[in-house]
């Protein structure tokens, strides 16, 4: 019942059993289980704590240690049911533990514990302990070893199939953040369906509470900086003093995605001050929420709060919350003009980043607009290549990144516009009258899973080039042989938003009169042969080839075929 997440009808069936089975070890490890599932452990946790100070119990004491035990309790009560007997749960539970002390230690005795319930054959606790194990390699930085074990976990589980929702949820938001460090978004709507579930039915609070934080974690990857204060100021709300650290530190990172920076300011102020005194594991979110709180204001205040929290991040070490106070110190560094300590920072911070996706360090970092430069030193140059004329393909240093033809129009408009575009100017741009908002945020938020683009003003946030603008620019110098040989085409020769027709017509005009003026027939053959149908061009290239010249057979039929095809 317990792995079917029957936990009221398994408790309420274990409380009508006779006293003398009831008190029995096996009896209280499931009613203690239960009770905390469904909230009502006080029915049984005198009864546990009197049955542990007698006997080892070495499951119940683990079940007791993780579950309602004092946090600096953990630790120590885990490794007396370890050393009393080695299971699948103690090994798990002695991971879980470990996580706060020694993150490492904690990795190795995970692995035991997964491969000690894959031998003993149990599904459920085969998934519960690939989980724990991902969980670990994400606060490790092993992002993307992470990720693939919470992959493979949320497999199993669908195999089972997994009726326990309270595990079933947890596994499915762990899954969701890991895949936000990577890079994988795709899929990510099954999370947003499970926190809706779980908020229609009343929800689970502690995990509602990760759920929502993990969304807006999604949202600020997705550029949905609104969405993400929702999620994140509901949790602030919710929390306990203690949990005032961590909250703080996710709603200061939503406030500033949106501009409110005396409020981001209030609130990391608070957090730092409610949570201090609390475990460091919630101490140190505080600290670092005022630190980037105080960062793209008045960076000078910032830089020692956000350097403890670069040591209190690493002790013990909780890897992307490093990375994230590791990037506003850097940015504080530049933001104060200081762009050697900024770089020293990153190369501190490298490891931590190494395996960070676009999207991660999206959700992790700051608004665009303040974060543009230091993600040009990330990138160490990496720049945004567009080919738009005749075959159209982006890249992103050595990466070629596919894209729909909207998702092209869009990148093509901002290149023409390096300032930036109000959403209203782009809209027109890129579907005239009849656009709207909505379709265009859709657009730019599964754009910015491979090109970071900013919102305001909308705009290419990395250094980038594009063959359209290079042709412009050498057309202007009067250099039409390297224009033509870069000319491959038409811009987005499909397209039909009114700003690349445009755009279309002008390079093409421009190009041509250029050519017409030059009088050289090597550029008029050219241009005429990727022009479709240019009777001017050909009678013009006629005009000054020789008589003798072998490519004048080919230019008078190509003029006259031309001329019978409009009748002329």
């Amino acid at each position: 019942m317990h792995a079917q997440g029957l936990h009221h009808k398994l408790l309420a069936l274990l409380e009508r059993l006779p006293k003398a089975i009831r008190e029995q070890e096996e009896c209280l490890f499931w009613r203690l289980a239960a009770s905390v599932r469904v909230g009502r452990h006080r029915l049984v946790r005198e009864e546990v704590e009197v049955y542990l100070n007698e006997r080892a119990a070495p499951e119940l004491r683990a079940l007791y240690a993780g579950t309602l035990a004092p946090i600096d309790r953990f630790v120590p009560l885990v490794q007396e049911a370890v050393e009393a007997r080695r299971t699948p749960f103690t090994l798990y539970q002695l991971g879980k533990a470990l996580e706060v002390q020694d993150p490492e230690a904690a990795e190795e005795v995970l692995r035991k514990a997964l491969a000690l319930a894959e031998e003993e054959g149990e599904p459920y606790e085969v998934v519960r302990n690939a989980e724990g194990l991902g969980v670990a390699l994400l606060g490790l930085g092993k992002y993307v070893e992470g990720a693939r074990i919470l992959d493979w976990a949320l497999h199993e589980a669908d195999k089972i199939p997994l009726g326990d929702v309270y595990r079933r949820l947890a596994l499915l938001n762990n899954w969701g953040y890991a895949r936000v460090l990577v890079g994988e978004l795709k899929g990510l709507e099954r999370l947003c369906e499970a926190e809706h579930s779980l908020a229609s039915a009343g929800g689970i609070p502690d995990l509602s509470r990760l759920m929502r934080s993990t969304l807006a974690a999604l949202c600020l990857a997705r550029g949905e900086g609104d969405r993400a204060l929702e999620y994140a100021a509901a949790n602030w709300e919710a929390a306990s003093r203690p949990r005032r650290g961590p909250e703080g530190n996710n709603l200061v990172r939503a406030l500033l995605e949106v501009g409110q920076f005396e409020r981001a300011k209030e609130v990391g102020e608070a957090a730092y001050s409610l949570a201090r005194g609390t475990h460091p594991v919630y101490e140190r979110r505080g600290l670092l929420a005022y630190g980037m709180a105080l960062a793209l204001k008045d960076p000078r205040r910032a830089l020692p709060l956000l350097e403890q929290s670069v040591n209190a991040m690493g002790s013990p070490l909780l890897a992307y919350r490093q990375a994230q106070a590791m990037l506003y110190l850097a940015n504080a560094h530049l933001h104060l003009g200081d762009e050697e300590q900024a770089r020293a920072t990153l190369e501190r911070a490298a490891p931590r980043l190494a395996e960070l996706s676009d999207s991660g360090l999206r959700a992790l970092a700051g608004p665009p607009e303040a974060f543009d430069r230091l993600r040009s030193l990330i990138r160490g140059g990496e720049r945004v290549e567009l080919r738009l004329l005749g075959k159209a393909e982006v890249w992103m240093g050595s990466r070629r990144i596919p894209l729909p033809l909207r998702r092209l129009e869009i990148l093509a408009l901002l290149a023409m516009y390096p300032q930036g575009l109000t959403a209203e100017r782009l809209i027109l741009l890129l579907q005239g009258d009849e656009g709207n908002l909505s379709t265009l945020k859709a657009h730019v938020s599964c754009l910015r899973e491979s090109v970071p683009v900013g919102t305001r003003p909308y705009r290419i946030t990395v250094p980038f080039e594009s063959d359209w603008g290079k042709v412009s620019q050498l057309i202007r110098q009067g250099n039409l042989r390297e224009a033509l040989a870069l000319y491959g085409g038409s811009l987005l020769p499909s397209s039909e938003a009114p700003g690349i027709v445009s755009a279309r017509a002008e390079l093409e005009e421009m190009l041509r009169r250029a050519v017409l003026a030059a009088r050289d027939p090597e550029l008029l053959m050219l241009l005429a042969e990727r022009v479709e149908d240019d009777l001017e061009l050909w009678e013009a290239l006629l005009e000054v080839l020789l008589p003798q010249d072998p490519a004048r057979p080919r230019a008078e039929a190509c003029a006259a075929q031309i001329r019978r095809s409009y009748g002329l």
